[in-house]
């Protein structure tokens, strides 16, 4: 926007100067209609290239404009980017924390059933020592003799 200013300001500037040439121009008596009418072709085609110039400034102003807008379209990528590769760290993570849960779990599990099995185990010995003992308390077959005891006989 400022090179177009300065263009313009440039334009101003390069005006007013020819207006002044045209003004000489024509308070000369020696060539007047030559000179004139060569002045006027001159400043034509500096007006075509003035007006090149104008569209080249603003052609320019446009590119940059672009590129700027490529840019910060740029940084919004890398900024997706860097996001999307949190995202995918922090997944892993999580993926990692899971399976570390589901080991332990597990490892809880197969503790639980090992405790459950000896308590089991030992239940079974218990039980197994319990009916022993029954069977040898039946086998016990022990008289008692009832009646009293006489001394002297």
């Amino acid at each position: 926007m400022e090179t177009v200013l300065v263009a313009i300001l440039l334009l101003v500037g390069l005006l007013i100067y020819r207006l002044n040439t045209y003004t000489e121009g024509f308070k000369s008596k020696k060539s007047h209609s030559s000179k004139s009418s060569d002045t006027m072709k001159t400043e034509i085609e500096s007006y075509g290239g003035l007006d090149e110039l104008c569209s080249a400034i603003e052609v320019q102003d446009r590119i940059k404009e672009e590129q700027i807008k490529l840019e910060k379209t740029k940084q919004y990528y890398l900024k997706a980017q860097e996001q999307r590769d949190e995202i995918d760290r922090l997944e892993r993570q999580i993926t990692k924390l899971m399976e570390v849960r589901d080991k332990r779990t597990k490892s809880n599990d197969m503790l639980n059933v090992a405790r459950f099995e000896k308590q089991s185990e030992d239940e079974q010995k218990l039980r197994q020592k319990m009916l022993d003992q029954l069977k040898s308390q039946k086998t016990l077959d022990v008289e008692f003799n009832l009646q009293p005891y006489k001394a002297g006989n």
